[in-house]
């Protein structure tokens, strides 16, 4: 026991160095959503814009903002026929661009490297207090 209280300093820096190296990524990764595209051929037939547009707004969530704001589902529907083909391809190509889940909190990953940082620095203080705290021994 005494010889692992000799050798503390060596120890304890030992872990500190190895708890870093254990922190840092080995290669940059990014998490992303995939596209329906990389599922289904090319070839299949998908929606036109004006029937994805009327698919969205036919939603329930929609169609209970859309209530909220004074606006009929029958209403709505009728002003997205009404629109040109160019419009209604504009916000067919803001539809991919919606988060999943309505105002979602987007963090890109800072709030989980700051928790990381903080995490990591409260155990290096424990290390070096346990590893240079007890400077305070008896000499003969």
């Amino acid at each position: 026991m005494q010889e692992i209280f000799r050798n503390r300093k060596v120890i304890g820096l030992t872990v500190l160095i190895s708890t870093f190296l254990l922190c840092l990524p080995r290669s940059p990764v990014q998490a992303a959503m995939i596209a329906t595209d990389y599922f289904i051929p090319q070839g299949s037939n998908q929606l036109s814009d004006r029937a994805r547009v009327r698919a969205f707004f036919s939603r329930m969530d929609v169609m209970a903002q859309m209530q909220a704001y004074g606006i009929s589902h029958e209403e709505a529907l009728s002003r997205i026929d009404s629109l040109m083909d160019s419009e209604t391809a504009l916000i067919a190509g803001k539809l991919d661009q919606i988060p999943a889940g309505g105002e979602a909190y987007s963090a890109d990953g800072s709030l989980l490297f700051f928790v990381s940082v903080a995490l990591y620095a409260i155990v290096a203080a424990i290390v070096i207090w346990f590893a240079f705290g007890g400077e305070k021994e008896k000499k003969p």
